[in-house]
């Protein structure tokens, strides 16, 4: 089993509603370099209410503000709306 330990995470984005009917979700930016995580996340670790879960990022774009994020694991609009208000977090390098 994969255990998170949340004191080494960092969050560099929080979801904040779906976006478009395939589960792709619009997230509040909240790093400086978006443009680094744009071209190099490939997982990501999402902080729900329910615990945290390790994901693949299918894409990550730019708009405006925001990202639109696609995970390989959201596949629909319904799962994109559980997500909302979820904290996207990286480990942070040792």
């Amino acid at each position: 089993m994969d255990l998170i330990d949340r004191n080494q995470l960092t969050c560099i984005g929080v979801v904040v509603q779906p976006h478009g009917l395939k589960g792709e979700m619009k997230a509040r930016i909240l790093t400086g370099v978006p443009e680094y995580y744009e071209a190099n996340c490939r997982e990501v670790i999402m902080g729900t209410g329910q615990g945290l879960k390790r994901l693949k990022v299918k894409s990550l774009r730019g708009s405006g503000r925001q990202w639109v994020l696609a995970l390989e694991e959201v596949t629909d609009r319904q799962q994109a709306t559980e997500l909302k208000g979820a904290e996207m977090l990286l480990e942070r390098p040792p």
